[in-house]
């Protein structure tokens, strides 16, 4: 049966499968739960497309080590992101299924240096990014935990992918991955080499007065390192002499 005509169980049992013969079909099972879920007017959908059973489901195909068809990852980030956009609450059950240190692991793009990533990479990268957004802010010390070397790994990614992606991204991309990396500082200890990580890739749109909400959610970030980092110190009096 086509994905148009299939029941959510038999959609999700689609999605569910690891055979070479089943995997052939969840291109077109992704784009058509993407676009159910796009076009959903109210959370009642998620009573037809059960999270917690759709979410894990989508880690696993994203987390893939094969991919027969190059679109299938960002297909699958894009549904958890869409499921998310309807409810940040689902953020625990993302965070359990492994969406963390995929969605890091997406941020990395491919081609040379100032070059523009592949179709494919841009749209898994642009997923990963406001999926991580919605995870920092609801599930901020559960992503410290999962992610690959931990806060730090997380902000290193960012920042490369901050800098990779400037001039090749929309600026609300831009604006997601520095609320990722704020949420990250805001969840975690304060430690001066995770704000020396983050403030090289605020100060790049501090001054840009030309991309004002850019420019905004830089600031709105420094200032949170800066708010952590001074907090701790007047915490500890030896930091304080310092």
């Amino acid at each position: 049966a086509r994905a148009g005509a299939m029941e959510p169980s038999m959609l999700l049992a689609g999605l569910q499968r690891t055979d070479d013969e089943g995997v052939l079909f969840q291109l077109e099972l992704l784009e058509h739960l993407c676009s159910a879920l796009a076009i959903a007017e109210s959370r009642d959908v998620l009573a037809v497309f059960d999270p917690s059973q759709y979410l894990p489901a989508l880690c696993k195909i994203l987390g893939r080590e094969v991919q027969i068809f190059p679109e299938v990852p960002g297909l699958a980030c894009r549904a958890i992101r869409n499921f998310l956009s309807l409810d940040p609450r689902l953020a625990r059950i993302a965070v359990r299924a492994d969406a963390v240190p995929l969605c890091v692991g997406a941020l990395a793009l491919d081609g040379a240096p100032g070059q523009p990533p592949s179709e494919e990479c841009a749209s898994l990268a642009e997923s990963a990014v406001k999926v991580l957004e919605v995870l920092c802010r609801r599930e901020g010390r559960q992503v410290v935990q999962t992610a690959p070397c931990g806060a730090d790994g997380a902000l290193a990614a960012l920042s490369a992918f901050v800098g990779a992606a400037d001039g090749h991204f929309p600026a609300d991309v831009l604006q997601s991955a520095l609320a990722a990396a704020r949420g990250i500082v805001v969840a975690c200890p304060a430690d001066e080499s995770r704000a020396d990580q983050a403030v090289p890739m605020l100060s790049r749109f501090i001054g840009d007065s030309d991309r004002p909400r850019l420019q905004h959610a830089a600031v709105q970030t420094l200032a949170s390192v800066a708010a952590v980092l001074s907090a701790a110190r007047a915490k500890d009096p030896l930091r304080r002499l310092a």
